[in-house]
């Protein structure tokens, strides 16, 4: 379940063209969604969420209790890929390399 949520991105990225935003959001997504780990899925969803996008020359300016809504809404399945990914856009900004 990990090497799924991990190699989702890719695929996002080389099959439908997703834009950063949504590539953050399916690794999120699917982190928490497989729930590879017995414990502390949603807790590494945000820190590979955080590697990923300043891999990447981006931070996210959204604040703690607006990421954990969005790891509990995830976690709940109130919440899909593509609305995730419109969170993340917003608190999205660009890092200098």
């Amino acid at each position: 379940m990990l090497e799924s949520a991990l190699a989702r991105p890719q695929n996002v990225a080389a099959y439908e063209h997703g834009d950063l935003a949504i590539l953050a959001a399916t690794l999120f997504w699917a982190m928490i969604s497989n729930h590879p780990f017995r414990d502390g899925n949603k807790r590494t969803a945000v820190v590979l969420l955080y590697a990923f996008l300043r891999a990447n020359d981006h931070d996210l300016t959204l604040s703690d209790d607006d990421l954990f809504e969005l790891a509990i809404g995830v976690a709940e399945h109130r919440l899909n890929e593509g609305e995730v990914g419109s969170a993340i856009r917003r608190g999205l900004v660009e890092t200098p390399p």
